[in-house]
């Protein structure tokens, strides 16, 4: 019995292993092991053919950051979460307790945060040499063509979601109809002249009949339900071309980021060696 114990713990060990330094598939000579691959469909939910297509997209960046030389220190990470921490009126101390909370480690977060740090300068080289700013004439007809997109209204009908677990907040957003014991729904009205502007802008850009982005607010995580707009109007173009033009300059820097990464995926070798 102990033999056959010890056999079947030698193998587990030995499968195990494999797991973790097997590799799945090479990315232009640089490999996936089946670790990522199979850990990528369990934390994202997704077919195997869909975490695949997601780490050939990573891997991609990896390769970029590597040819453009692009690196963020222990330091810069450090100083950007302190920049958020002040942006949301907390200390680093205060995030770093936040962040465990919502179910992260604070090194997973850190290494997340250097990741779109990472992201941000690599897209900035990419648009850099190809973006064109967009003149008058082009801010006009972008305002003329999606005018719905500039009228506010004076109050929104919400439903406010709030939670101190970022996760089951994320949950019930996914699924409203799922009563959660973590989550507090409550009725309430936004007055649009009573709150920030960073605020209203989120506000203005989310439809009706979806949820904002989730927001840390004081010690909570928060996302509103957008129920209905009331006392539409349009702004006018002066007063906000400053936000059209960043709109349309954001668009383009998308485009140019999606059709850099379009072309290395048309060429990308992937070679798969095996996925099970």
């Amino acid at each position: 019995m102990k033999i056959l114990l010890s056999i079947f713990l030698i193998v587990a060990v030995l499968e195990a292993k494999t797991m973790i330094n097997g590799i799945a598939f090479f990315v232009n000579e640089e490999p996936i092991t089946l670790y990522r691959l199979y850990k990528k469909i369990n934390d994202e939910k997704v077919s195997r053919d869909d975490a695949m297509e997601i780490l050939i997209k990573e891997k991609l960046h990896e390769i970029s950051y590597k040819k453009h030389n692009i690196k963020v220190d222990d330091i810069e990470v450090e100083n950007q979460a302190k920049e958020i921490a002040d942006k949301n009126n907390m200390t680093l101390f205060e995030l770093r307790g936040d962040i465990i909370n919502s179910g992260i480690s604070w090194g997973e977060y850190i290494e997340r945060l250097r990741s779109e740090m990472k992201k941000e300068r690599l897209y900035n080289e990419i648009v850099s040499a190809k973006l064109r700013i967009a003149d008058e004439d082009e801010l006009k007809n972008y305002y003329d063509k999606n005018r719905a997109e500039f009228e506010i209204p004076s109050t929104i009908d919400t439903i406010k979601y709030f939670s101190n677990s970022k996760n089951a907040l994320e949950e019930t957003i996914k699924n409203p109809l799922l009563a959660s014991q973590d989550v507090v729904r409550e009725k309430e009205v936004i007055d649009i002249k009573s709150i920030s502007k960073s605020l209203r802008d989120i506000f203005f850009r989310t439809r009706s009949g979806n949820f904002t982005p989730i927001l840390p607010i004081q010690n909570l995580f928060v996302s509103f339900y957008i129920v209905e707009k009331r006392g539409v109007e349009l702004l006018g173009y002066e007063e906000i071309k400053d936000m059209i033009f960043a709109k349309v300059m954001s668009d383009r820097e998308s485009e140019l980021i999606d059709e850099h990464f379009n072309r290395l995926r048309a060429t990308a070798k992937v070679k798969v060696l095996r996925l099970e």
